[in-house]
This record gives C-alpha cells, sequence and structure tokens, in this order.
C-alpha cells in the first residue's frame, strides 16, 4: 500500500470531514471519498472510518459528470449559492 495523497479535506460539521484522496492499495490504484473524524479536540488528529467509497480512477469521469449533474439539479433548486456554498 502506498502513503495516501490527500487532495482535499472538507468541512462536514465540527467533529467530521470528507477527506478525498488516492492511494495504491494491494496494488490496485484507489480515489477515496471518506468521512474522518477528529479523535480528540486538542490533539488535531484526523481517523478515517468505515462511512466512504472507494473506486478506481478509471471512473473518475463518470463520479465527476455525476456530481456536477447534482449540482446542476441543488442550484435549479436554489440550495447553493453562485460560489457553490449552502444557501442560507
Amino acid at each position: 500500500m502506498t502513503e495516501p495523497l490527500t487532495h482535499a479535506q472538507l468541512v462536514k460539521n465540527n467533529r467530521e470531514q470528507l477527506r478525498i484522496s488516492s492511494e495504491v492499495y494491494q496494488g490496485v490504484p484507489l480515489v477515496q471519498l471518506r468521512v474522518v473524524v477528529k479523535l480528540t479536540e486538542s490533539s488535531g488528529i484526523w481517523s478515517p472510518t468505515k462511512k466512504g467509497v472507494a473506486f478506481q480512477p478509471h471512473m473518475l469521469p463518470d463520479v465527476i459528470a455525476a456530481l456536477q449533474r447534482a449540482e446542476a439539479h441543488a442550484r435549479e433548486l436554489g440550495l447553493l449559492h453562485e460560489e457553490g456554498r449552502k444557501a442560507a
């Protein structure tokens, strides 16, 4: 297994974040979307949970296209501001 390369870590709430990373596990390249939790407030250490999904990189274009469709739908419903943040 290679050390995961974190591409982004997005705040979900005060205890959880969504980590987007890539790695090679048992010879298979993977992209992971995984919920991580802060172990303790003072430690600042984030630990992965079972919540999430791993998939091979060849799926990225389809995943990105699906997320773009979901974003467009959320905008149609007024759930997002123009810059992509949650509507108040």
